[in-house]
């Protein structure tokens, strides 16, 4: 989120943030915690679309069906899950300080680029998530739409469709995001900071940053695969299944690879700064 009192106009450093973060700020103004938000949305969506299952009887009335209901909050899930990450990474910078090799403003300008991405990549990417729902709602998985009581009647298929496709605009956004987020932590690790090998603690602070989004997208994708009958010899469903994990994995490992080759880069200037000294003796 950005800083109380600073906007990208009055910066030209600071670039345009994507519909995310101004989504986050929008929530942040409101008087609740943020959580009460999403889940106000999840459950009248939830609420909505079993009404829907009920009256055309696709569900006995009253009943849920639990991979029905990973999907239709499936988007809000995500918006929560990028949320919960942006708040959480002026607190996470903070831990890294003692680390960090810059000033007050250079720290202000990492703080803003960790925690806000682009616009315009942002917008490209929910249109390409948009495209990829598209295809995969009316192409790849039309025949197993019923294995998760999508798509059973004409006003089933309108709403499951439009939620099916708005979910995969944000995940598009969301997996820039995290890339976004990736790639600032590689240049904070690499350019930024300052290693002591004997005071190591700071420098985990991003990682655990990004062990929570890994943990947050590997237990939401499982049960897809997990508690679906049948979804295991859905190809689609394996292949997504199998994409969103090594999504999780990447997320979980790059700021500790980050994090180890710091620390080795900063073994070797040490080791050949003393290798010149005893040279020079």
């Amino acid at each position: 989120m950005a800083e109380p009192g600073v906007t990208p106009q009055h910066d030209p450093e600071r670039y345009q943030p994507g519909w995310v973060n101004r989504w986050v700020e929008q929530i942040e103004r409101l008087p609740l915690p943020y959580w009460v938000y999403y889940l106000g949305l999840a459950v009248a969506i939830v609420g909505v679309q079993s009404w829907i299952k009920w009256y055309d009887g696709t569900l006995p009335a009253g009943s849920f069906f639990l991979p029905l209901l990973l999907f239709s909050c499936a988007g809000v899930y995500a918006l929560a899950l990028m949320h919960s990450l942006i708040r959480r990474v002026p607190e996470a910078l903070e831990r890294l300080r003692p680390a960090l090799k810059e000033d007050d403003t250079t720290y202000s300008k990492l703080l803003y680029h960790l925690a806000h991405a682009p616009a315009f990549p942002v917008l490209l990417a929910t249109l390409a998530g948009l495209i990829v729902g598209a295809v995969l709602q009316t192409w790849l998985m039309r025949p197993f739409l019923p294995t998760f009581k999508l798509s059973t009647t004409p006003t089933s298929t309108i709403f499951d469709g439009t939620l099916f496709v708005l979910t995969w605009g944000v995940l598009g956004a969301g997996l820039y995001s995290l890339l976004h987020f990736l790639r600032g932590i590689n240049q904070i690790y690499l350019q930024h900071t300052q290693v002591n090998l004997f005071q190591p603690q700071p420098l985990y602070a991003l990682s655990g940053l990004a062990s929570r989004a890994a943990l947050g997208i590997a237990l939401y994708n499982l049960p897809w695969i997990t508690f679906t009958p049948g979804a295991s010899n859905v190809p689609a469903i394996v292949v997504l299944t199998l994409i969103f994990q090594f999504m999780a994995a990447a997320v979980f490992f790059v700021p500790s690879w980050e994090f180890i080759g710091s620390c080795w880069k900063t073994n070797t200037t040490g080791n050949r700064s003393r290798a010149r000294s005893s040279n020079m003796s």
